[in-house]
């Protein structure tokens, strides 16, 4: 893929995105690799804005581009009716865009780790997943970003009903200015009921225990709460 960005300011810029896949199919192990450049504008309010009384917005930054490749093995698991995918990645990003008392570009960092992916039938009528992601940065990329995050949970169904309950954690981060973030583990569920092909009942509950915690220092994040709707389909 190859994409062409003409910005008035910043000028023209072309990045693209290479992927390919080799499948073993005496083994249905399949090895995949990826690589890519980007390129991304700063916004109006990075540039002029104001916050609070004071101007925050830095009209001279520079725009920030990155490359970044990704090496895979996905492996199916006939034993548990499952697939495990586990992938390596690396990211290098220049003229990161920071904030402070102001916005600046904070040089060059990179950020690289695992990630490993499982899906697995445990039974005709329940199943798991799983992502677990392991991520070093530079020193000037650490902000707000876990070192370790995991997602987990089941889904069921029965006839027109659907249930799923999931976990979702971060590790301990800090955020811009050094401020310490605690780590946190949050669970959810999501129940449906397929009324007929067009109408579709749902409930959402986020953050069961309630928990209290911050992705952004001083920052607040919803505690518990639970969202009722309906999906319509017009054929």
């Amino acid at each position: 893929a190859v994409r062409r960005d003409f910005h008035s300011q910043f000028g023209d810029h072309t990045t693209y995105k290479i992927s390919s896949a080799y499948e073993i199919e005496k083994t249905e192990t399949i090895v995949k690799g990826q690589y890519g450049t980007g390129f991304k504008a700063p916004t109006v309010f990075q540039l002029y804005g104001i916050c609070c009384g004071s101007v925050v917005g830095n009209p001279s930054l520079k725009p920030e581009t990155s490359e970044g490749w990704i090496l895979g093995i996905s492996q199916k698991l006939p034993y548990f009716s499952g697939i495990i995918e586990v992938n390596y990645f690396k990211n290098h990003i220049w003229n990161f865009i920071n904030w402070g008392t102001t916005y600046y570009n904070a040089g060059s960092g990179t950020t690289e780790g695992t990630e490993i992916k499982l899906k697995s039938k445990i039974t005709d009528w329940l199943n798991f997943y799983g992502t677990y992601t392991h991520l070093h940065t530079s020193e000037n990329l650490k902000a707000r970003r876990p070192e370790i995050s995991y997602t987990a949970g089941l889904n069921t169904h029965y006839e027109k009903i659907k249930l799923s309950v999931w976990a979702d954690h971060y590790s301990h981060r800090e955020d811009t200015g050094g401020q310490a973030l605690s780590s946190f583990t949050t669970y959810n569920c999501y129940a449906s009921y397929q009324l007929n092909d067009r109408v579709n009942f749902y409930l959402k509950g986020v953050n069961l225990t309630d928990k209290d915690y911050e992705l952004a220092y001083g920052y607040n994040t919803m505690g518990r709460a639970f969202f009722a709707g309906v999906n319509l389909t017009f054929k």
